[in-house]
């Protein structure tokens, strides 16, 4: 529902409420709420703030309830040093790594070129 009052789809476009919903749906550990707040606080989308504590927060949430996109945004931060992050080549392996474990081919394709 948070979504389709970002977008203002079927509903009046309200921000506020769609990320109040949002925010209370990742709360409630849906990883897919917990990924989109992530993207939001990364990049400042809809009206919110860009926020590397908040971005970092909502993605490792989702890292925790196995979303290797997440995952991913996790290594690629500290591949090239985002959200907050200082640069570790190898923490950004062990977030690779994680997400290669579950299946993810972008994650195995990326250890393989830094080496792994």
């Amino acid at each position: 529902m948070g979504l389709f009052y970002l977008e203002g789809d079927g509903v009046p476009k309200n921000t506020k409420e769609g990320i109040r919903l949002l925010t209370e749906a990742a709360n409630d550990g849906y990883v897919d709420s917990q990924k989109f707040l992530g993207g939001c606080y990364a990049f400042g989308e809809y009206g919110l703030k860009a926020n590397t504590t908040e971005a970092r927060k909502w993605f490792l949430k989702a890292c925790e309830a196995g979303d290797t996109e997440s995952m991913l945004m996790m290594a690629m931060a500290y591949e090239i040093g985002e959200i907050g992050v200082q640069k570790n080549i190898n923490e950004a392996k062990k977030w690779y790594r994680k997400a290669a474990d579950l299946g993810d081919k972008t994650a195995l394709a990326r250890l393989k070129e830094l080496g792994e």
